[in-house]
């Protein structure tokens, strides 16, 4: 007789989230269409602690990284730049990815103190592709379903 326990999976509709249910907001603009790539990435830094055993006794807090990148068509690149004004560059912005479809739950990534930190014109003359900016996004934190990663976040002053 086995003791194996099925893999619980989730209901679902028949339906895999793809491309097309992805949704970009960036200070407050909705980019429907605008996008071609959205990314983020969390790392922690933490390190296994030793003693005088090969296993580790333990881990350290380490350091929280996060980085994220669209990649927006030139005119919506452009009104997000214009709409942002001058600084744009250095006016930290709120984004959220959000993954949604006909029939199934929404999921939102909450991306805070966005900053606009490495923004590159993609075109060449041999090409008839979209033109397109690649931007990397350097966010202060990022929030998986508005949920912090951090076990202890850092709290503002009442």
């Amino acid at each position: 007789m086995s003791n194996v326990q099925p893999i619980q999976v989730p209901n679902t509709t028949g339906a895999v989230r793809s491309f097309g249910h992805a949704r970009l907001n960036l200070n407050g603009i909705d980019f429907n269409g605008g996008f071609m790539n959205l990314k983020w990435e969390i790392e922690n830094t933490g390190e296994n602690q030793y003693s005088n055993n090969p296993d580790p006794m333990g881990f350290s807090l380490g350091e929280n990284k996060y980085s994220a990148s669209v990649v927006l068509y030139y005119d919506f690149a452009m009104n997000l730049i214009q709409q942002i004004g001058p600084g744009f560059a250095m006016v930290p912005l709120v984004g959220f990815f959000s993954f949604g479809g006909d029939g199934l739950p929404i999921y939102t990534d909450q991306l805070l103190g966005i900053r606009l930190s490495k923004i590159a014109l993609d075109t060449s003359a041999d090409s008839n592709k979209a033109i397109t900016l690649p931007i990397d996004l350097k966010p202060v934190k990022i929030l998986p379903l508005g949920l912090d990663p951090n076990l202890y976040p850092l709290v503002g002053s009442p």
